[in-house]
């Protein structure tokens, strides 16, 4: 049986949501939940210390 064609699917993934970020993508996010091509946004937060409790 053979495999899947592709080794990776093509995809754009923006990291470090600060403000500027999501403000950036917040016009196509209304468009796309208007349009009701997106149903869910899910925000991760985190945190970008590289050392606990700094």
């Amino acid at each position: 049986m053979a495999g899947f064609p592709y080794s990776e699917i093509p995809h754009l993934i923006t990291v470090g949501f600060g403000r500027q970020t999501l403000l950036g993508a917040a016009d196509s996010l209304i468009d796309l939940v208007s349009r009701e091509k997106l149903r869910h946004i899910f925000l991760v937060g985190g945190c970008d210390g590289a050392r606990g409790g700094t």
